[in-house]
Formats: structure tokens, sequence, C-alpha cells
């Protein structure tokens, strides 16, 4: 779903060196196992490099229907948490210690809360009507959190 004409978003793209370099590491390592035909090597190191490329680049979009996070610079992997599903969104200091680490942490289904950590700083705190906690690190969370909090209000006001 795309949020109606004129409606405020925020849109927010992060980039993380560590991870894009340790990407481009890992790749090395699977071109080296291919010209050496050891396909473990290849394979694990192509494999490893994807899975931390997706973490080199997020993009965070806040609206008046939800919250995305995009990895990578493809349309997919995506997480999207619709605003039905939203009580409260606050702004919180971040610290991946917290969340065992940078990347993606944790899972809403099996621990009931997660994280997608690319530092250590402010970030969105997700508080869902479940009670399930989800949290993203971005700059300018202040502007997502009252663009979510708003749309929220008006999803439970009476008209």
């Amino acid at each position: 779903r795309r949020p109606s004409p004129g409606s405020a978003t925020s849109s927010v793209r992060m980039r993380s060196r560590w991870f894009a370099r340790s990407s481009m590491a890992c790749l090395a390592v699977g071109a080296i196992g291919a010209v050496l035909s050891l396909w473990w090597l290849a394979a694990s190191g192509l494999a490893t490099a994807a899975s931390l490329s997706a973490f080199s680049s997020l993009t965070v979009r806040a609206d008046g229907i939800g919250l995305s996070v995009r990895y990578g610079r493809l349309p997919w992997p995506c997480t999207w948490i619709p605003i039905e599903r939203i009580e409260r969104a606050s702004v919180i200091a971040v610290r991946p210690v917290e969340w065992a680490g940078w990347g993606y942490r944790g899972s809403l289904r099996l621990y009931r809360r997660a994280a997608v950590v690319l530092r250590a700083g402010p970030g969105i705190r997700l508080d869902l009507r479940d009670g399930r906690v989800f949290v993203v690190t971005v700059d300018d969370p202040e502007s997502g959190a009252a663009l979510l909090n708003a749309a929220v209000k008006r999803r439970t006001s009476p008209d």
C-alpha cells in the first residue's frame, strides 16, 4: 500500500562501512575459493557476502500506513509493520550490546522482540499492540516517531 498523496513521509537511508567492507572481504574469499576450485569456500564466502551486503545499507520509511525497513538496494527482503499493529512509537538510544550485536537481532515471532542495529545511537522503538517490540537505528528518529504516533492517534480516535 502507498500513502495517500500529500501525506507526510519520513524516509532515511543509512549506510554501514563496516558491513560494506566485510562484505567485500567475504566476496574476495569466495572468488579465491572459486579460482582454487574449493566449492565450499566459494559458496560460504559468497553467501556470507550476500548477507552482509544486505546490511551495508538500510532504507527506513515511516508514514501514515506504517514502518518499512528495506535491506540493501533490492526491494526485498523488507520488514513491514503496518500502522494497525503499532501501539506507539518512541525515540530511544540503541546500544548494540543490549541487542546482542549488529544486524537483524531477535525475532518478533519467537522472542517477541527484534531490532535492526547498524550502529549505536538514536533509533525508533515500536511497541506493538500484541506486546511485541521492534527497534531500528536511524538518523532523525524524532520525525519518524512523530509521524507514526500521529497516524496511530488518527486510527484510534473516534471521528
